[in-house]
């Protein structure tokens, strides 16, 4: 069952926003739940149609396709680890708060970026686009207004580079999971 492989997949490219709803948390720039909504809203659609568009690939090449996907979530994984031990910081600085609709959307754009080739990756190896995009618009939502109101309190945390590396672990595991099961 894809199940378990969608849930991790949901959780590992949203820790950047979860950093997100931290760094502004950390500087009290409150994101409303509305401008949380239409950032896991454009996740969740990114991910989905970038699954979705996987799916359009010819089932006589499933198996092919399969090792494929997991080869780009083997590879996604390893870059983002190799990256995060590069990095110094991940946490951004902002001088003022975000309140405009366009910021918002650019935002948005940016952190849904996150997921795209995973997810092409997640569509090669058969996974429900539907669910894929649900997950990852949940997780979102949840990622970026728990981080938010985790404030000072997770200001270690926010600048270190270990949620990367955790993304990166998770979507190993979720590579080796639909490589073998």
């Amino acid at each position: 069952m894809h199940l378990g492989a969608v849930l991790f997949l949901g959780i590992a490219v949203n820790l950047d926003n979860l950093c997100l709803g931290i760094s502004c948390g950390l500087v009290k720039k409150h994101i409303p739940w509305h401008h949380n909504l239409i950032i896991a809203f454009i996740s969740g659609m990114f991910g989905a149609l970038s699954c979705a568009a996987a799916h359009l690939i010819p089932e006589r090449f499933s198996l092919i396709s399969a090792l494929f996907g997991s080869l780009i979530l083997l590879g996604s994984g390893m870059w983002v680890i190799m990256q995060s031990i590069k990095k110094q910081s991940i946490a951004p600085n902002f001088q003022r708060p975000i309140t405009s609709l366009r910021e918002i959307f650019l935002l948005s754009a940016a952190l849904a970026l996150n997921c795209v080739g995973v997810s092409f990756g997640m569509g090669m190896s058969d996974v429900p686009f539907f669910l894929l995009g649900i997950s990852i618009a949940a997780f979102s939502f949840i990622g970026v207004g728990i981080g938010n109101h985790l404030g000072e309190s997770a200001a270690r945390l926010a600048k270190s580079n270990w949620l990367n590396i955790l993304s990166g672990v998770l979507l190993i595991v979720v590579a080796l999971w639909e490589w073998f099961v």
